[in-house]
């Protein structure tokens, strides 16, 4: 995040920053949006994805998403398609944190 922040200045920023979220799901939300940036544009995000000491899974404000594996997807889906996946894996691994919780409280 350094070397990126070198590269770009304030033009992205980690996604994990820019959600808000309660500290009883933190490890969730780090799970899911903890090693990703979010770029303004594409430029931008294909500067810092495939910079060989960022990379770095980025995500454009118009919902392409940059993938160091070389790999682009997002641009012919709408932008609240990927957000909903999201929501739907923090979803899963809330429920997952959930059922451990329990079974530690089992232990104790």
């Amino acid at each position: 995040l350094t070397v990126a922040s070198k590269i770009l200045g304030d033009s992205a920023k980690l996604a994990l920053h820019l959600v808000g979220y309660e500290q009883d799901v933190c490890r969730a939300i780090k799970f899911v949006f903890g090693n990703k940036l979010i770029c303004p544009d594409a430029r931008t995000a294909k500067e810092v994805t495939f910079d060989q000491k960022v990379c770095m899974k980025s995500v454009t404000q118009d919902g392409n998403i940059y993938n160091p594996s070389g790999t682009l997807s997002g641009s012919s889906k709408p932008s609240t398609l990927g957000i909903l996946i999201k929501v739907q894996e923090l979803k899963k691994v809330e429920g997952f944190l959930k059922d451990h919780q329990s079974k530690l409280e089992v232990i104790k």
